[in-house]
């Protein structure tokens, strides 16, 4: 079966930070992802997402943060 991988990164060697952190999110089927985040933007949190180019946990509530992680 074939997965699908997303691959991000957070930090600024050198610069801001001496860290840099890697996250990887493998899935089996990339439409429930799509679908949730979709369901998110659309419905549970319009008002915080409608703006937001990106979804990114640093300017995220913790219930939205929740949410995508579960």
């Amino acid at each position: 079966m074939l997965k699908h991988m997303y691959i991000d990164e957070s930090g600024d060697l050198g610069n801001q930070t001496n860290h840099l952190v890697i996250s990887a999110l493998i899935v089996d089927n990339p439409a429930l992802l799509d679908r949730t985040i979709k369901n998110m933007r659309r419905n549970k949190f319009k008002k915080h997402l409608s703006k937001a180019m990106e979804i990114k946990a640093n300017s995220s509530s913790h219930e939205v943060i929740c949410h995508v992680l579960e």
